[in-house]
């Protein structure tokens, strides 16, 4: 665990990846002592395809094309994996290395997204 649980734990869900990493996340009921103050701010989001969103208040937020960027990468390690045998252990770890490619795009994507809603 990385932090405390702070809260009465509602429900509990518990995942493998593709890679066999385990992940346990919690839904947790808690007190109201971490509303946010009403602030006056407010900006109008627009969500697009060239552009990953444009902003109420004129700005364009470019889309990074994470997918676009592993692509040589992803490509030649699936070339490698369709070549192996199938059943074979070295095609078994060939998809394991896929796999983490396409984890890693996920990863980069949702902490992209992350990094863009806290500012």
């Amino acid at each position: 665990m990385h932090r405390p649980i702070e809260g009465f734990v509602k429900r509990l869900t518990i995942r493998r990846s593709a890679t066999k990493k385990w992940y346990v996340s919690f839904l947790v009921e808690e007190s109201i002592d971490h509303i946010l103050e009403p602030s006056e701010k407010v900006v109008g989001v627009d969500m697009g395809i060239m552009n990953f969103a444009v902003l109420s208040d004129g700005d364009f937020v470019d889309n990074p094309r994470f997918l676009l960027t592993d692509e040589d990468r992803l490509k030649a390690a699936q070339s490698k994996r369709d070549k192996l045998p199938k059943g074979s252990l070295e095609r078994r770890k060939a998809t394991k290395a896929v796999n983490h490619l396409y984890e890693r795009v996920a990863n980069r994507r949702e902490y992209f997204a992350q990094q863009l809603s806290r500012r």
